[in-house]
């Protein structure tokens, strides 16, 4: 399965990969650099899916240090921002220009949920505007604290499926309907926040 899975997804970013390496147009070098981006992290997903399979998350998850910029933001207005152009909404990113513009963390994680977080919002949001924002709680030289809000003009959420969100996701959800979902995306970053 591994085979199966990850040998179209390296096709297609060596190809990405090749065809960014000739003189192409300004517009079709970003479009083309932003399917990259978007062929990375699925890629960094599968791997993630196929790690889990094989009842090894602990250790992809300590392997994923890296240096966490604002390409996770960019890779983040790329995919939201189809959704909201087609919608006729406004996503907004407010940042704290008190965080430092580099930080170590998980590039990938970070940027699921924040997918996930903002993806529901869009998805509720019928008209005005999503926003992401991102506030300094304390910062010395080695920790950094940093709190992220999705905002929204959608429907909201009741204080009973505020209440579910601390508990696991049933096997069936029956509680799924056009307007409400099954909760998974938000237990998916439950998950991959603990």
């Amino acid at each position: 399965m591994s085979h199966e899975i990850r040998t179209p997804m390296n096709a297609i970013l060596g190809m990405l990969y090749l065809a960014l390496k000739n003189e192409l147009p300004p517009a079709l070098h970003n479009q083309l650099s932003k399917a990259q981006g978007a062929a990375r992290s699925l890629l960094g997903i599968i791997n993630d899916i196929l790690d889990f399979q094989k009842s090894r998350p602990a250790s992809s998850k300590s392997n994923r240090l890296n240096s966490v910029s604002m390409r996770v933001l960019e890779q983040l207005t790329d995919a939201i921002g189809y959704l909201t152009q087609h919608k006729g909404i406004e996503f907004l990113i407010r940042y704290d220009p008190a965080i430092p513009q580099r930080l170590i963390g998980d590039p990938l994680r970070l940027g699921q949920i924040l997918l996930n977080l903002c993806g529901n919002a869009v998805k509720f949001t019928e008209q005005g505007e999503v926003e992401l924002a991102f506030r300094c709680l304390n910062i010395s030289e080695s920790d950094l604290t940093i709190q992220v809000c999705v905002r929204d003009s959608g429907i909201g959420m009741t204080p009973e499926v505020q209440q579910s969100l601390s508990r696991s996701l049933p096997r069936r959800p029956e509680h799924h309907t056009p307007l409400r979902g099954t909760g998974l995306g938000l237990a998916i970053s439950k998950n991959l926040l603990s």
